[in-house]
């Protein structure tokens, strides 16, 4: 007697299984670059405070550029990018504002 559905005459070793992928790991990198990236942009709006941002911002530009290499958290590693540059930004633009009001400062005195 013959089975007419193809399947009951395959033998149970010759069942394919077929497995999830395993997952990759996160990029703790990237994850920390972005933390880094949003404290240091928070603290180089604040003028005394902002002295932090001097080594938080390069700090999450550098994490950033490791955190690139993992494919899985490869936006928080972006995200930390582009807000430790900007925090950097935000630290020279506190220094040029300083410097010229000191120069400008020290102009006026000869009048």
């Amino acid at each position: 007697m013959m089975a007419t559905d193809p399947n009951q005459m395959r033998s149970p070793e010759n069942h394919v299984h077929y497995y999830a992928p395993s997952p990759v790991a996160a990029s703790g990198a990237a994850t920390a670059s972005l933390v880094l990236g949003i404290i240091a942009l928070v603290c180089s709006i604040i003028p005394i405070i902002g002295l932090i941002s001097w080594l938080l911002a390069p700090a999450a530009i550098f994490t950033s550029l490791f955190g690139l290499n993992n494919p899985v958290n490869k936006g928080s590693a972006i995200g930390g990018l582009i807000t430790g540059i900007i925090a950097f930004v935000i630290c020279i633009g506190w220094v040029l504002l300083v410097a010229g009001s000191a120069a400008s400062l020290g102009s006026a005195r000869h009048f």
